[in-house]
């Protein structure tokens, strides 16, 4: 059974006026709940909305209708202050993250603002997390890609928000980089309750969500499992969702598989004559 809601939009419509003066409309009548202990991957194309929605859900945007809340209560209706304890978000460019000279500077950073108790201990728990520690002195921005998206989720849970947001966490990543971030995602469970995250990665979106939702338009065009939105042909042709290729292929020797990772894909096919 769905756990009680986390965060939730309910009518909202952001327009923005563009340069010509005409409103660009990014949503019109959006509806949406996210559950508590949800890992939520949302996908579509550049320009559905997938960073808008974020910064609606930490108050960075204000829709121009409806109403975003949180654990049942309106944004409007909760001070910043409260907001930071309960929803992170953890940009796409890791580097807007560091405002410090080190990285245990930057971790500790919202926790001494908050007078948080024990902010120290809580600094050195959370570079040993994320495999910081050897780097703690180090500035953020000179790190290599990997560190600095481990750095960038240290800074995301200092505050250990109920949820969590992430904006393309694997975007630019090698194939190590991203296994290891893939890792602490998967690590992340007693830290943050709900996370959701936006992305292009489907490899990333197969291996790692529970709940996909597709926005095409401004509009949430489909919202299920992993197999119930790639195994819609259809639907992957209208929005553009690539699968990951292990998908494809196992689709082209048996239209019914639906294998995500190169294991699944064996076992599928173990045996079979097809292969």
């Amino acid at each position: 059974a769905p756990g009680p809601e986390a965060a939730a939009l309910h009518g909202v419509t952001v327009a923005y006026r563009s340069v010509k003066g005409a409103p660009r409309v990014v949503f019109e009548g959006l509806d949406l709940t996210f559950r508590k202990g949800e890992k939520i991957a949302l996908i579509g194309s550049n320009g559905a909305g997938k960073s808008t929605l974020m910064k609606l859900l930490v108050g960075l945007l204000k829709p121009n209708e409806g109403t975003v809340s949180l654990d049942g209560t309106p944004l409007r209706d909760t001070k910043p202050e409260a907001l930071s304890r309960r929803i992170s978000l953890v940009y796409q460019n890791p580097e807007e993250m560091f405002i410090k000279d080190s990285i245990q500077a930057d971790i500790a950073y919202a926790m001494q603002v908050r007078e948080v108790d024990h902010w120290q201990e809580k600094t050195k728990a959370l570079l040993e997390r994320f495999r910081l520690t050897e780097l703690a002195q180090r500035d953020g921005r000179l790190l290599s890609g990997g560190q600095m998206r481990r750095a960038s989720l240290a800074i995301g849970v200092a505050l250990n928000p109920g949820i969590l947001l992430l904006d393309e966490p694997t975007a630019n990543l090698d194939i190590a980089t991203r296994r290891e971030i893939l890792r602490t995602l998967n690590d992340m469970k007693e830290i943050t309750e709900t996370v959701v995250i936006a992305t292009h990665d489907m490899q990333l979106v197969c291996e790692w969500a529970q709940r996909i939702v597709v926005l095409c338009g401004g509009k949430v065009v489909a919202d299920g499992t992993r197999d119930e939105i790639f195994g819609d042909a259809a639907l992957a042709a209208r929005v553009g969702i690539r699968p990951p290729e292990i998908f494809a292929m196992g689709r082209a020797l048996d239209e019914r598989a639906l294998c995500y990772t190169v294991t699944e894909f064996l076992r599928q096919f173990e045996g079979d004559d097809a292969v």
